[in-house]
C-alpha cells in the first residue's frame, strides 16, 4: 500500500466534510452510509440468496421439523451438520438479537443494504463468525445489546464489507483473516475504543481502525505479531480492535516506539512491549494539572523550544534537556510514514496542539483531550501503565485489556505458552501484577469473553478469561456445542429433546459454561431429583477442574436452586473439588498456577473447606467444620486411617480434640478423611509429608555441641536427645558422653514433621579440658583477606565440608598469625590445628620446611577485644622446622595437636604464628588442665533431748565445682560423737553432686554441743597428684531431758518489786535467766534482751520485754501487772518461759483529806541516777514542805543519796537508808540450792522511794505527782 486507501478516505468522507471531523464523530453517531462506489464481486464469499427474512417461528418450525426428520442435534453435535441446516440455524439466532422488524427495516432502507443483508444471511463463514463471535459490546448500563445495537453493528460491517470488498477475495487464508477482522470490527458499538484518558470525542472509527491494523499486519517493519493475530478466534480478535486508544495515536505509537527500539531482538522487544520503558511511576503525576498541564497546550512549548518535564534520561534528579522543535519533536508526533500522513492538519492521522472535537455537544477546552505523549511525560502510577500495556499489545496485534485488583491495576494479555507436551496452547499473563488471579477483576474496559460468567460470579472474575480462552482455543467444539444449543432453543421448553440437544451440547464441549448451565436451567425448571444434581455437580466438578472459580460458582448457584435440601452432598463436591485443584501441577494444566492459586483462595473464604486441621497454632490437633457448616447440625465423620475406621459425630459436634496418638498417627498416606453424612464424597484434608531440613550444621564431639555455619540456625527446629521428647532446638546445649540427637523440622499447618537429621556424640576422657569456642574471641591477626568474620571462623566450631576458612592477605614477610584471647587465664596444656580440607591451600603449614610457634600472653587487664602488643607474649614452643617434629599431612588427617612439652602453661592470650606469607585455618581447638575441686555445706542435726533414739544419717552432699572428674579416696571424722554409715561413691563427675556419704551421731550422747569434721580425701580421676582435703563442720545439739521454771514476785515497797526465777534441770549449762513485767497477762514475743530505754516505761526496766534485771519499780498505784520467766542456753532447746503471768497487784493510793501534797519535790537517788530531788513547797492545806532544795549525794551501787542540810540548816527526812536487801543479790532456786544465774545488770535493790518512812503526807503527794505526771504522757 502506498496512500491511505482512497476507499476508507470516501467512506468517512461522504458529504465533503473534512475526514478528520467524521473520523471523530464516527463512533459517536454511527449510522448507515449509502456509498456510490466499488460493486463487491459476486465471489467474494458469495452464497446463494439468503432469502427473505423469517420470524422466529418461522424458523422454529423449521429447525423443529428438522430434529425430528434428520436428527439434527446429533448431526450438530457431531459436526456433521449441512450448509443449509446450518445457515437456517444461525439465521435463526440472528433474528433473535437484532429483531425480525429490525432487519426487514434494513433491508428497505437500501439497495446496499437489501445487498448486504442477502449475501450476508446466505455466506456462511461471515454468518457463522457473526453469531459465534460473542453479543455486541454496547455501552449501555447492563451490557445488554438491544435491536438497535446489532442493527448499528451490522451498519458497520455493511461500510466494512463494501469499503474493503477485496479483502474478501484476498488469496489463500488472507481472505478469511479479513472476514473475521471486519467481524471483529462490527461487534463493537461502545464508542470505548478511545483513549483511557481525557475527554471521549476523539473515538475510532472502525474502517480506520481496520485499515491501521490490516496494514500493520501486511507490513513487516512493523512487527505484527501476524500469526498469534491470524489464528485469534473473532471472540479474542476483539480486543485487539478493542485498544483503548485513538485512531490517530495508534500509528503514531507503533512509530514513535519503533523509533526509540530499533533492534530487532527479543530482548529488545520486549522492551518496546513494556510501558515502563515509556511511564515512569509518579504519584505526582496529577500535580499542575495532571494531563491537562497548559504547557502541553501550548503552541510555543508544543513547537519548541520547551525544557522538559521528564529527563529524557528516564530518571527523576536527572538533567533536564531543553527540546528545541518543542514536544513535537521530543515524542516525534510528525513523524514519515507512507501509510499514515499525520504531516497536515488536515491529515487522518495529523497530532496536533491541542485538537479538539467538533462533534456537535463535545467540549471545545483543549486541555480535556489528552494525548498519550502527555502520560509518558508527566508519568503515572498503576493505571497508566497496565493501559499502556495494553495500548502497546494490541499495538502488534495481541488482545490485552485492564482489570481492577484490590488498589491495583492490572494488564490481562493474551499468549501461547507450552503445555507439557510442548504444544503451545493460548491462555493469558498478568502483566503489572500485584494479586494474582485470584484477585483480578472482569475486563474495565472491553467485552466478556463469551460472556461467561458476568452475572452470577463475584467481584474477582479474571479466571473466566482462562477459562473462555481454553473453550475457544477448541474452536470445532465450541461451533458445535454453541450450535447444538441453538437448536435446543427452537424445541419446546420442558421437552425431552431439547434436554436432550443441551445433554449433546455439553457432549460436544464437555467444558462449555453455557451448555452446563442451560442443563441447570433445565434441571432447575423440572424440579430434578436429587440424585440428578448430585450428579451433575460431580460432573461441573470434574469438567471444570482446573477452573475452580466457575464449576464453584456453578455448584453454588445449584445449592440456591434446591433451597439447600441437597446442602450437605453438594458442599462435600464443591469442596472436594477445590481440594484437588489447589494441588494442580504444570503436568496437568498451562494455567496450573492459577488454578491453585484461585482454588486456595476460594478455599481461605468463609465457605471454603469442610473442615480444618493443623499440627500447631491455638487450635492445633483440632478437627474444626467449615464455618458455613457449624449452625445446621451436619452430621460428619472422620478418618486418620484412609478410611478403614471411622468416627462419628452425630450430636452437633463442630469440633473433635485428637489424642496425642491419634495425631501421631495422622500421614500424608492416608491425609484425614471427612465424609458429611449423607453425601457419597469423601472430602480430604491434604496432609503433606514434611521434608527432611537442609542443614548446614555438624555435631562437634570435641565440644560436645551441635554448630552451624556461621552461627546460621534456621528457625523453628526442634530437638530430640537420647530417644526422649520433642522439644525446641536449644544451640546452647552441650552432649557430654554417649549421646544421640535428632534435629527436624516439626509438624506445621497440615505438613507433618520431617525425617529427622542424626548426630551423634562420644564419651571422651578430655572432654572437660576442652576450652569453649564460646568462652573464645578472636583478638587480632595479621590480617584477614575477608575481614573480621572470617577469622572468627577459626573457634566457630564449624569445619564443615572444609572448604569454608580463615586465610589471611598475603603478608609482605613471613610473618602471618593470629592471636586467640581464651576468656581469663588458664593452664593450657594443647592446641589443635585443623587445616582446610584441600591440601593446596595456602596458608596451611609444611611441617617439613615451616614451622608454627605458640606463644601466650598472661591477662594484661585489656578489655576484650583490645589488640594484645606484640611485647606481652612469650614463645613457648615451636613446632615443624626447627623444633618439635610434627608428622607430614596425609589426606585423612585434618588437623595435629600441637602438645606444649613442658606441661601446662598459663595464659589468657594464644598466638599461633606461621612463617609463611600466608596462614589459613578452618578451626583452631584450645585445651587446658584443670584442678578438681569439692565443695560442701556443713551438717547440721536438728537437736535432740537427751536419752532419744539416734536421729536418721544427713548425706554429705559433695559438689564437683570442677570441669574434671574426681576420685574420692575416703572419708573419715575427727570425733567419736559421729560416725559414717557404710561407704559412698568414688568418682564424682565433672559438675555433678554426690550424696551416697552419710553421717550420723553416736547413741547416748551427754547433754551439750558436739562438734566434729568430716575430712574428704579426693584427686583428679586418672592423675597421681597429691590428694586434697576438704572439711565438712557436722554438729548436734543434745538438750536435758526436761526443764522448767516458774516465778515468785517479791514486793520490795509500795511500788517496786522483785522476780525470783526457780529453774529445774538445766543445772550446769551455762544457761541465763531473763525477766518480764508486761501489761497483759501474756509473755513477751521478744527473743532478745531490750535496753532500759525501749518500750513503756515504768522506772527502771520496760514492761513486756525481757530483761536481766529483776526488779522493776515506780509501778502505777492501782494497776495489776503479770511476771514472766525465762530461762535460754539450754544445749538443743529454745527460751524456756514460765506459764501463766503471776499477777502483781500495786495498792492505790490514800489521798489526805487535809491537803494536796507538795509540788516539785523529786525522789532522791536512785539506782545512781538521780543527784536529789527539789524542794517542795507546802501548799495551804498540807503539811509544809522543807525548805532548801533535798540535794542527796550520788547514789552508788543503788544506795540512797546522803542527807544534805537545808538552807535553814534542816536536814531532809530522808536519812538515805539502804533497802532491807541492801546490796545482796536476789534469791533464785535452782532445784534446792540457790544458785546466780549470769545477768545483763545488778540485781540489787537501789532506794524504792526518796520520801521518808512514815510522812503520810510527802508519801502521798509523791504518788500524786507520779500519777499525774504518768496521765499527762
Amino acid at each position: 500500500m502506498g496512500l491511505v486507501d482512497s476507499r476508507v478516505r470516501a467512506a468517512l468522507n461522504p458529504v465533503g466534510r473534512s475526514t478528520k471531523t467524521v473520523l471523530m464523530a464516527a463512533m459517536i453517531a454511527t449510522a448507515t452510509v449509502s456509498t456510490a462506489g466499488i460493486a463487491v464481486p459476486s465471489i467474494a464469499h458469495a452464497a446463494p440468496q439468503g432469502g427473505a427474512i423469517q420470524t422466529l417461528e418461522s424458523y422454529d418450525a423449521q429447525i423443529r421439523s428438522l430434529v425430528e426428520k434428520q436428527d439434527l442435534v446429533a448431526r450438530a453435535a457431531a459436526g456433521t451438520l449441512d450448509e443449509a441446516s446450518e445457515r437456517l440455524i444461525l439465521q435463526r439466532e440472528l433474528v433473535r438479537r437484532a429483531g425480525y422488524e429490525q432487519l426487514s427495516e434494513l433491508r428497505a432502507s437500501s439497495t446496499d443494504a437489501s445487498e448486504f443483508l442477502d449475501w450476508f444471511m446466505g455466506d456462511l463463514a461471515a454468518l457463522r463468525y457473526y453469531v459465534t463471535g460473542g453479543e455486541v459490546w454496547t455501552n449501555a448500563k447492563n451490557n445488554v445489546a438491544t435491536h438497535a445495537d446489532y442493527i448499528k453493528s451490522l451498519g458497520i460491517f455493511m461500510r466494512l464489507r463494501k469499503t474493503n470488498a477485496a479483502d474478501l477475495t484476498a488469496p489463500g487464508a488472507d481472505a478469511d483473516v479479513y472476514l473475521r477482522m471486519m467481524v471483529a470490527a462490527s461487534l463493537d458499538v461502545s464508542g470505548r475504543a478511545r483513549l483511557w484518558t481525557g475527554d471521549p470525542g476523539f473515538v475510532s472509527d472502525p474502517l480506520v481502525r481496520y485499515y491501521t491494523i490490516k496494514t500493520f499486519r501486511s507490513d513487516e517493519r512493523y512487527r505484527f505479531k501476524k500469526d498469534l493475530f491470524d489464528a485469534l478466534p473473532v471472540e479474542s480478535m476483539r480486543l485487539v480492535f478493542e485498544n483503548q486508544i485513538t485512531d490517530a495515536e495508534l500509528p503514531w505509537l507503533a512509530n514513535y516506539s519503533l523509533a526509540k527500539f530499533s533492534a530487532t531482538d527479543d530482548k529488545t522487544e520486549d522492551s518496546r512491549l513494556n510501558a515502563y520503558s515509556y511511564i515512569w511511576y509518579d504519584g505526582g503525576y496529577a500535580s499542575n494539572g495532571g494531563y491537562s498541564n497548559v504547557r502541553f497546550y501550548n503552541d510555543a512549548e508544543f513547537n519548541g523550544p520547551v525544557e522538559e518535564m521528564k529527563s529524557s534520561n528516564g530518571a527523576p534528579g536527572k538533567p533536564l534537556k531543553v527540546w528545541q522543535g518543542g514536544w513535537k519533536e521530543k515524542y516525534q508526533l510528525s513523524y514519515t510514514d507512507a501509510h499514515f500522513p499525520n504531516a497536515e492538519a488536515n491529515d487522518l492521522y495529523h497530532i496536533g496542539c491541542g485538537d479538539v472535537s467538533s462533534v456537535p455537544g463535545a467540549t471545545q477546552d483543549k486541555t480535556k483531550y489528552h494525548r498519550l505523549w502527555m502520560v509518558f511525560e508527566k508519568g503515572g502510577v498503576c493505571g497508566a501503565l497496565a493501559k499502556t500495556f495494553a495500548n502497546l499489545n494490541g499495538m502488534v496485534g495481541v488482545p490485552s485489556f485492564v482489570v481492577g485488583q484490590p488498589g491495583h491495576a492490572a494488564t490481562l494479555t493474551y499468549e501461547l505458552r507450552a503445555d507439557a507436551n510442548g504444544t503451545m496452547v493460548p491462555t493469558y499473563r498478568i502483566q503489572n501484577d500485584v494479586s494474582g488471579w485470584g484477585k483480578s477483576k472482569s475486563p474495565s474496559a472491553a467485552h466478556w469473553l463469551n460472556g461467561w460468567g458476568r452475572g452470577i460470579t463475584g467481584e474477582f472474575a479474571g479466571m473466566y478469561t482462562l477459562y473462555a480462552t481454553e473453550a475457544l482455543s477448541d474452536w470445532v467444539g465450541y461451533v458445535r456445542s454453541y450450535e447444538t444449543r441453538l437448536i435446543a432453543a427452537s424445541l419446546d421448553e420442558g421437552s425431552t429433546v431439547r434436554e436432550q440437544a443441551i445433554d449433546a451440547a455439553r457432549g460436544a464441549q464437555p467444558i462449555n459454561f453455557d451448555a452446563l448451565w442451560a442443563k441447570i436451567e433445565l434441571l432447575g425448571a423440572r424440579d430434578a431429583a436429587a440424585a440428578e444434581w448430585e450428579a451433575l455437580a460431580k460432573e461441573i466438578a470434574e469438567q471444570l477442574k482446573f477452573y475452580p472459580l466457575p464449576m464453584h460458582d456453578l455448584i453454588k448457584n445449584i445449592n440456591k436452586r434446591t433451597d439447600g435440601s441437597q446442602f450437605a452432598a453438594l458442599e462435600a463436591i464443591r469442596l472436594d473439588a477445590l481440594q484437588r485443584a489447589s494441588k494442580v501441577d504444570k503436568s496437568q494444566t498451562v494455567n496450573h498456577d492459577a488454578c491453585a492459586r484461585v482454588a486456595k483462595m476460594l478455599m481461605g473464604e468463609a465457605d471454603g473447606v469442610v473442615a480444618t486441621f493443623s499440627f500447631d497454632g491455638d487450635q492445633a490437633g483440632v478437627i474444626a467444620l467449615g464455618e458455613h457448616l457449624r449452625g445446621g447440625g451436619v452430621p460428619w465423620r472422620f478418618s486418620l486411617d484412609g478410611g478403614k475406621t471411622w468416627s462419628d459425630q452425630t450430636d452437633g459436634q463442630v469440633e473433635v480434640v485428637l489424642t496425642a496418638d491419634q495425631i501421631a498417627s495422622i500421614n500424608a498416606e492416608t491425609d484425614i478423611q471427612i465424609q458429611l453424612i449423607g453425601a457419597s464424597v469423601i472430602n480430604c484434608i491434604d496432609i503433606v509429608a514434611g521434608q527432611a531440613p537442609s542443614l548446614k550444621c555438624e555435631a562437634n564431639d570435641r565440644a560436645n555441641r551441635i554448630y552451624f555455619f556461621d552461627g546460621k540456625v534456621p528457625n523453628g527446629l526442634e530437638m530430640r536427645v537420647d530417644g526422649g521428647s520433642w522439644e525446641p532446638l536449644d544451640v546452647e546445649r552441650t552432649y557430654k558422653g554417649n549421646r544421640t540427637v535428632e534435629l527436624r523440622v516439626p509438624a506445621r499447618g497440615t505438613t507433618t514433621a520431617s525425617n529427622p537429621a542424626v548426630f551423634t556424640f562420644t564419651a571422651g576422657d578430655r572432654d572437660a579440658n576442652f576450652v569453649p569456642y564460646e568462652e573464645m574471641v578472636v583478638n587480632s591477626y595479621s590480617s584477614s583477606r575477608d575481614g573480621a568474620a572470617m577469622a572468627q571462623r577459626v573457634i566457630d566450631g564449624y569445619y564443615g565440608p572444609g572448604n569454608e576458612f580463615w586465610i589471611t592477605s598475603r603478608e609482605k614477610t613471613s610473618d602471618a598469625w593470629i592471636v586467640l584471647d581464651l576468656g581469663h587465664e588458664r593452664a593450657v596444656t594443647d592446641v589443635d590445628y585443623w587445616r582446610p580440607k584441600n591440601l593446596g591451600t595456602n596458608g596451611v603449614p609444611r611441617w617439613d620446611r615451616m614451622a608454627v610457634t605458640v606463644s601466650v600472653a598472661p591477662d594484661t587487664g585489656l578489655a576484650a577485644g583490645v589488640p594484645v602488643d606484640a611485647s606481652a607474649f612469650k614463645e613457648v614452643e615451636r613446632f615443624g622446622k626447627g623444633g618439635t617434629k610434627v608428622p607430614g599431612w596425609q589426606e585423612s588427617t585434618l588437623s595435629t595437636r600441637l602438645t606444649l612439652s613442658d606441661g601446662p602453661v598459663m595464659a589468657r592470650y594464644v598466638k599461633l604464628h606461621l612463617n609463611d606469607i600466608y596462614f589459613s585455618a578452618t578451626l583452631i581447638d584450645v585445651w587446658e588442665a584443670h584442678e578438681p575441686g569439692l565443695e560442701a555445706d556443713e551438717v547440721v542435726f536438728d537437736s535432740m533431748r537427751e536419752g532419744e533414739a539416734t536421729p536418721v544419717p544427713i548425706a554429705l552432699e559433695l559438689k564437683n565445682t570442677s570441669k574434671v572428674d574426681v576420685q574420692i579416696e575416703g572419708v573419715t571424722l575427727d570425733s567419736d560423737a559421729f560416725e559414717l554409715r557404710g561407704s559412698g561413691s568414688t568418682t564424682i563427675p565433672a559438675g555433678g553432686t554426690d550424696a551416697s556419704w552419710q553421717v550420723v551421731p553416736k547413741a547416748g550422747l551427754a547433754v551439750g554441743s558436739h562438734r566434729a569434721a568430716a575430712k574428704v580425701a579426693y584427686r583428679a580421676v586418672g592423675t597421681e597428684a597429691t590428694a586434697r582435703t576438704l572439711s565438712i563442720p557436722v554438729m548436734i545439739e543434745v538438750s536435758p531431758a526436761d526443764v522448767s521454771v516458774s516465778v515468785d514476785v517479791e514486793k520490795l515497797g509500795q511500788d517496786s518489786v522483785r522476780l525470783n526465777a526457780r529453774v529445774e534441770g538445766a543445772e550446769g549449762l551455762g544457761a541465763r535467766v531473763e525477766y518480764a513485767l508486761c501489761d497483759t497477762n501474756q509473755a513477751p514475743d521478744a527473743v532478745t534482751v531490750a535496753d532500759a530505754t525501749e518500750g513503756p516505761q515504768v522506772q527502771g526496766n520496760p514492761l513486756n520485754t525481757w530483761t536481766s534485771d529483776p526488779v522493776f519499780s515506780g509501778l502505777t498505784p492501782g494497776e495489776t501487772y503479770y511476771a514472766f520467766v525465762r530461762v535460754t542456753g539450754v544445749p538443743g532447746l529454745g527460751a524456756v518461759t514460765s506459764g501463766e503471768g503471776a499477777p502483781v497487784e500495786i495498792a492505790p493510793d490514800v489521798v489526805d483529806p487535809d491537803g494536796g501534797d507538795g509540788n516539785g519535790g523529786d525522789t532522791g537517788g536512785n539506782n545512781g541516777d538521780n543527784q536529789g530531788g527539789d524542794q517542795g513547797d507546802g501548799n495551804d492545806n498540807g503539811d509544809a514542805g522543807n525548805n532548801g532544795d533535798s540535794q542527796g549525794d550520788g547514789g552508788n551501787d543503788g544506795s540512797g543519796g546522803q542527807e544534805t542540810p537545808d538552807e535553814d540548816g534542816n536536814q531532809d527526812d530522808n536519812d538515805g537508808a539502804k533497802d532491807e536487801s541492801g546490796d545482796e543479790t536476789p534469791q533464785n532456786s535452782l532445784g534446792s540450792k540457790p544458785e546466780t544465774l549470769p545477768g545483763t545488770g545488778d540485781a540489787s535493790a537501789h532506794g524504792v522511794m526518796a520520801s521518808a518512812a512514815g510522812v503520810a503526807s510527802m508519801a502521798a503527794a509523791a504518788f500524786s505527782r507520779l500519777r499525774s505526771r504518768r496521765e499527762d504522757r
